[in-house]
């Protein structure tokens, strides 16, 4: 046992002083390259630089798709269910039963997503993939929040608008792991996704000024939809990395 830990401590040591000694490898060649001196590690040229920054771009504006359609769009179903029943003269109780079953085939429709992304990717590739997700998720989510305000509508077409925007959800986590070099798998992933989530967490205090200046819940979901089509135009330009050997 003292041996197995002793061992595991010694990995761990090892593994530690490989990562440092790579960190202070890029620290000295971008002190070199802010100095101007020629910089032999192509990693911190403009060129590349600018190459990283605009995939990076590209990167926050597809998990900001994903995210605003999971949150901001996706939140507000049972919300406009819980008004098309009150108003349907309801009791309260058979409000929350059926609120919660649109939530939950919503749910389930997601998870379906969120499970199957992987597979489809591996099978036509990472860019159709997100691609599908999006052009799935711009074209339902105008007929649900636009098309007949019923509790049938609802129940029949929010499992389709949860698959599309949580199969783009769980995408984020494979693609972001595979378009970044190890040396910058961590930092780039969780730079885009944390910034998609702060942005997102602005998105709750425009919802009052759409809801007054569209003149409804349902035509503020839509509006907030548009990020559907920005994360449609972003995904052709992303980098394909189906079947690429991870660096």
């Amino acid at each position: 046992m003292v041996t197995r830990f002793t061992a595991d401590e010694s990995s761990h040591l090892a593994e530690y002083r490989r990562f440092r000694d790579k960190l202070l490898i890029l620290e000295h060649a971008w002190n070199d390259f802010q100095n101007g001196v020629d910089v032999p590690n192509d990693m911190v040229k403009p060129e590349v630089l600018a190459s990283w920054c605009r995939l990076t771009i590209l990167n926050i504006l597809i998990a900001l798709a994903a995210l605003i359609g999971s949150w901001a769009v996706g939140a507000w179903i049972p919300t406009i269910v819980n008004l098309i029943l009150t108003k349907q003269g309801l009791a309260t109780a058979e409000v929350v039963k059926h609120v919660s079953i649109v939530s939950m085939v919503y749910n389930l429709g997601g998870l379906i997503g969120y499970c199957s992304w992987g597979f489809i990717a591996d099978r036509i590739g990472r860019k159709p993939a997100f691609i599908m997700c999006f052009v799935g998720a711009s074209v339902v989510a105008p007929v649900l929040f636009f098309g007949h305000q019923s509790y049938a509508a609802y129940l029949y077409i929010s499992p389709f608008l949860g698959y599309f925007v949580f199969a783009a959800f769980g995408g984020l986590a494979i693609y972001m792991a595979e378009v970044y070099p190890t040396h910058m798998r961590a930092t780039g992933s969780s730079f885009c996704l944390n910034i998609s989530r702060y942005l997102v967490a602005l998105a709750p205090l425009w919802t009052g000024v759409l809801v007054k200046a569209l003149g409804g819940l349902t035509i503020a979901a839509a509006a907030f939809s548009i990020m559907f089509v920005i994360g449609l135009v972003a995904s052709f330009f992303l980098r394909e990395t189906k079947g690429l050997k991870l660096a």
